[in-house]
């Protein structure tokens, strides 16, 4: 009975001049060294823009008596109706956060479909499907 032979597993960085400098690799003099800090202000305190302008719309306009937010609602349809869409889609969007859109799928009309056939008829059915969308990755 042979033995088999033990192969001999380098350890990462067991001698310091291998280490190559690659992605996510860069050289070791452009490392963060322990105790740096790279940000020492980090993230700015304070209200962001959307607070501030939530806040700024509840506030009555002088000029008219009513809130800025109602007003603001006026303004936005007069420019929307001359035709400063991107402008009222970025305020909007501020004030009241991005739509979701929702897809709805209906699958009823296949399901209908295929409790009407039998088993013959779908795997035709599934061939067909193959074949056009064969033929539409071949198109692209």
């Amino acid at each position: 009975m042979k033995k088999a032979k033990k192969k001999k597993i380098k350890k990462r960085g067991a001698n310091k001049g291998d280490y190559k400098v690659g992605n996510c690799k860069p050289p070791k003099e452009h490392q963060i060294k322990k105790g740096e800090v790279r940000n020492p202000n980090g993230t700015p305190k304070g209200p962001r823009l959307g607070t501030i302008l939530k806040k700024m719309m509840k506030d009555i306009n002088p000029k008219t008596g009513r809130p800025y937010e109602k007003d603001f609602v006026l303004a936005t349809l007069l420019h929307g109706m001359k035709g400063n869409a991107p402008m009222n889609k970025e305020i909007w969007n501020r004030i009241d956060g991005k739509i979701e859109e929702k897809i709805a799928i209906n699958t009823d009309p296949i399901e209908e479909k295929l409790d009407d056939m039998d088993a013959e008829q779908i795997k035709r059915e599934l061939a067909n499907t193959r074949k056009l969308l064969k033929k539409i990755k071949n198109d692209k």
